[in-house]
């Protein structure tokens, strides 16, 4: 894996690596020289804290792309259920995501849920129904409305 190099405070008894830019860095030991770099995590991993030995996976319903500083939630109508990711999924179709760290959920069977929903949308029962994936005017509006056009 490619990863960037980043300046480096050499203490005369530890490193300690800063952050540049806001990017996660992960400490590298001692190699031949006397030198130690900090490395920035790779995508789907941070740095728990300056200077840490090792990046960590990024926790359910978080991401950190290749060009991200660090694990950032899932927008919302995303999830993400796996540990270590580089980006989340949207809400498919006809389910639901309340929270990015929990599976899809199965809208039900009276409202309709577009791809990206984050809650079921219902219709109106009193003056609307639902048809398909949208809401139509129930007939008892349609013969008021024609009612108070005349």
């Amino acid at each position: 894996m490619h990863y960037e190099e980043h300046r480096v405070l050499t203490l005369p008894s530890r490193p300690l690596c800063q952050r540049v830019g806001g990017r996660s860095l992960q400490r590298v030991p001692e190699s031949t020289t006397s030198c130690t770099l900090c490395l920035a995590c790779p995508a789907g991993r941070e740095a728990p804290r300056e200077a840490a030995e090792e990046c960590t996976l990024c926790r359910a319903g978080t991401f950190k792309g290749p060009g991200d500083d660090a694990c950032k939630p899932c927008e919302p109508g995303e999830y993400q259920l796996q540990q270590g990711q580089e980006s989340c999924d949207l809400c498919p179709e006809n389910h639901y995501c309340p929270s990015p760290d929990v599976n899809p959920i199965k809208c039900p069977p009276d409202a309709f849920c577009p791809v990206g929903s984050t809650e079921p949308q219902y219709c109106m029962e009193i003056f609307l129904y639902k048809v398909g994936s949208s809401c139509q005017l129930t007939p008892l509006v349609i013969v008021l409305l024609a009612l108070f056009s005349a």
